[in-house]
């Protein structure tokens, strides 16, 4: 019996306050590889380190998608960096333009942020492989003005780039066919083609920046990207520093 692809059962609903948070509720749903809730209104969106991720009523694509997966939990950051490619080839196909990826988890287009990415682990005992909870969501329609004020100036819209037609539920179904095509290469065991097409679509290789540690705020260089999908940055005492979570600051 072969498994389900990454969006061949759909749920969409009119309001929820988070789809992560929807799916990490709904334990049958978990045991689902491939299930995806879709929310036209997302009341509650989550980002990363518990910030909130804004959306607009019927403008935006918010969804989440159930992982499973083989990989160990500590490859969490490669599901995360893989998703940001699959967003960014299914956008490159709707609009002429490329996005551009930004550790650990944005889409940005012309340095605007239009897309954000959050990944969790779900604890499911009846499943014998990891489960992943892939949250996506998509500024679609709209421009930046209809934002909070505050937001204005650093985030972007799909309609902003194109002339045509936006339909959110047609720029989700191009990410969910990457999705399935970047998991299957996961599966694989292609984790460092997965790193280095991440790599190659944020431009980050050589750049100089800030990260959050235990022991505060450091600045180096980066010089690449773990199998693991975590950042290597060579500080300026020129020791190579693993990055696991926190912020990243671009200088």
């Amino acid at each position: 019996m072969r498994t389900p692809k990454i969006g061949n059962d759909i749920l969409s609903l009119d309001e929820v306050d988070s789809t992560n948070s929807w799916l990490l509720q709904e334990k049958q749903k978990l045991q689902t590889h491939g299930f995806v809730v879709y929310a036209k209104n997302q009341t509650a969106g989550r980002g990363r380190n518990g910030r909130s991720f804004v959306t607009l009523p019927n403008q935006h694509l918010t969804f989440s998608t159930v992982v499973h997966s083989s990989l160990a939990l500590q490859n969490l950051g490669i599901y995360a960096l893989a998703s940001g490619i699959a967003v960014a080839h299914a956008l490159r196909m709707l609009l002429d333009k490329s996005p551009q990826l930004k550790w650990p988890n944005d889409v940005l287009i012309e340095k605007k942020k239009v897309c954000g990415i959050l990944v969790e682990v779900a604890k499911v005992p009846p499943v014998k492989s990891n489960v992943f909870v892939i949250g996506i969501g998509v500024n679609c329609l709209g421009t930046a003005d209809d934002f909070p004020k505050e937001l204005q100036e650093q985030i972007t819209t799909l309609a902003t780039h194109t002339d045509q037609l936006v339909d959110p539920v047609q720029v989700l179904d191009h990410i969910l066919v990457q999705l399935e095509s970047l998991h299957q290469k996961i599966l694989l065991g292609h984790l460092e083609e997965v790193v280095e097409e991440w790599l190659f679509l944020s431009d980050i290789l050589g750049r100089r920046v800030q990260i959050e540690t235990q022991s505060g705020w450091q600045e180096g260089v980066v010089e690449g990207v773990s199998p693991e999908g975590y950042l290597l940055v060579n500080n300026q005492q020129g020791q190579r520093l693993t990055h696991f979570s926190g912020d990243v600051h671009y200088l």
